[in-house]
C-alpha cells in the first residue's frame, strides 16, 4: 500500500542554469531528516521537461545515494509509449520503489488508449506504478472506470489525484478496493481529500516545510480534527501563494528565501513577478516569524 506524505522535489539550478547537484543533495537531506514517507523526483515540480537524459540519470543517482529508509518514486510523463519504455529501461539500473506515471499529454487519447498505455507499461516493469491524473497539464483525464480496471493490475497501486474535483475522487474510491490508494495531488485540498478517503499527499509545500503535512495527517488520523484544521488553515494562505504562477515558480522563490536553492528557472518557465513575490513574502513571514 502506498500512503503517507511524499515530497515532489524541485530541481535546483545554478547561475549558469545547470543542475545544482550540491543544492539537490542538501534538499534531499532535509527530506531525509523529516517525517515524510518518501520523495518524488523528476515530476512536474522538478521541471522534468527541461532536463536532458544525462541530467535525469544523475538526479536519480543522487537521490538513490542520498535518501535512506524512505521511498523514492521517479516521474515519467510522455506522449509516446516507446519513449516511456526507453526511459524506464535506462532508469531500471537504479534501486528505487517505482514510477509516478502521468497521462500522455497533448495527444488526447481515448479512455481505451489510456488503459492500453498504462497496462502496457505495467507489463514492461515489475516496479510499482502510481498513476498521475492532472488534466490541467495534460488536457486529458483518466475516467474512474478506467482507473478501476487499471487497479486490478498487480503493480498499479495508487493514484495521484490532481483533478481538483472531490466528486471525481469519491467515484474513483468506489471503483477500487482498499489496497489501491488515492493520494492528494493538490496541497490546498489535502484535508478535504483525507475526509473522503485519500491516504496521503504528494506535496509541493513539503519542499520547504516537510513536517507540516505529516502533522496535519497525524492529527487527522488521531481524530484530532480541530487541531488538524487549525494547522491546515495556518498554512493555507502560504500554500495558495505557491500557485499564483505555474508550479514550481513560486516554491523555488520561497526556497531561495530560506537559503535552500537559487531562484533560477529554465525557459519557458520564468522567475516569479515582483507582485507575486510580495504576496509570497508576506505569507511566508507569517509562518516562520
Amino acid at each position: 500500500m502506498v500512503d503517507g506524505i511524499y515530497t515532489a522535489v524541485i530541481t535546483p539550478f545554478n547561475i549558469n542554469k545547470r543542475v545544482d547537484y550540491n543544492a539537490l543533495k542538501k534538499i534531499l537531506n532535509i527530506q531525509n531528516d523529516s517525517c515524510v514517507d518518501g520523495v518524488i523526483i523528476l515530476g512536474s515540480t522538478a521541471e522534468e521537461k527541461s532536463l536532458n537524459l544525462s541530467e535525469k540519470l544523475k538526479i536519480i543517482k543522487v537521490a538513490v545515494e542520498t535518501i535512506k529508509n524512505k521511498k523514492i518514486y521517479v516521474g515519467i510523463s510522455c506522449a509516446n509509449l516507446s519513449t516511456a519504455k526507453a526511459l524506464i529501461k535506462k532508469y531500471e539500473k537504479f534501486e528505487f520503489d517505482g514510477y509516478l506515471l502521468g497521462t500522455p499529454y497533448y495527444v488526447k487519447p481515448t479512455q481505451d488508449g489510456l488503459y492500453k498505455y498504462f497496462s502496457n507499461i505495467a507489463e514492461f516493469t515489475g516496479r510499482n506504478i502510481i498513476l498521475y491524473n492532472v488534466p490541467s497539464r495534460t488536457a486529458i483525464s483518466i475516467s474512474p472506470q478506467i482507473i478501476g480496471q487499471l487497479s486490478k493490475i498487480k503493480n498499479i497501486v495508487a493514484l495521484k489525484d490532481a483533478t481538483g474535483n472531490l466528486e471525481y475522487t469519491k467515484t474513483v474510491l468506489d471503483m477500487v478496493d482498499e489496497e489501491f490508494t488515492v493520494l492528494c495531488g493538490n496541497d490546498d485540498m489535502f484535508l478535504d481529500m483525507l475526509k473522503i478517503g485519500a491516504v496521503g499527499c504528494i506535496s509541493v509545500v513539503s519542499n520547504i516545510f516537510p513536517n507540516y503535512p505529516c502533522a496535519v495527517m497525524k492529527q487527522y488520523l488521531c481524530a484530532n480534527h480541530n487541531s488538524a484544521l487549525r494547522l491546515f488553515n495556518k498554512y493555507l494562505p502560504f500554500i495558495k501563494s505557491l500557485f499564483l504562477e505555474s508550479n514550481p515558480i513560486c516554491i523555488k522563490y520561497a526556497m531561495n528565501k530560506v537559503g535552500e536553492c537559487k531562484n533560477i528557472m529554465r525557459l519557458p518557465l520564468t522567475e516569479i513577478t515582483d507582485i507575486n513575490k510580495a504576496i509570497v513574502d508576506v505569507e511566508l513571514e507569517k509562518i516562520i516569524s
